[in-house]
């Protein structure tokens, strides 16, 4: 799987699903092939380079973010 409008569509879904059943916040988090939902905030060392997580609180409105420490070699 890659980061794709496709894959970003079915982690959302993931996400509404998640947030609904859990009654809680959860984060979306890229991947470097995809995206994955966590109820657990990452680290931003972890992100890949230009991407940033989003909490979503129950309303599914963004109340946090972590942008990624990586910094890009060329």
């Amino acid at each position: 799987m890659s980061r794709t409008e496709e894959s970003f569509a079915a982690t959302w879904k993931d996400l509404e699903w998640s947030i609904k059943h859990h009654k809680k916040p959860a984060w979306l988090v890229p991947l470097e092939d995809g995206y994955r939902v966590s109820f657990t905030k990452p680290d931003s060392g972890s992100l890949p380079f230009g991407t940033t997580s989003n909490l979503y609180d129950v309303k599914l409105d963004i109340v946090d973010s972590i942008p990624s420490s990586k910094i890009c070699h060329v």
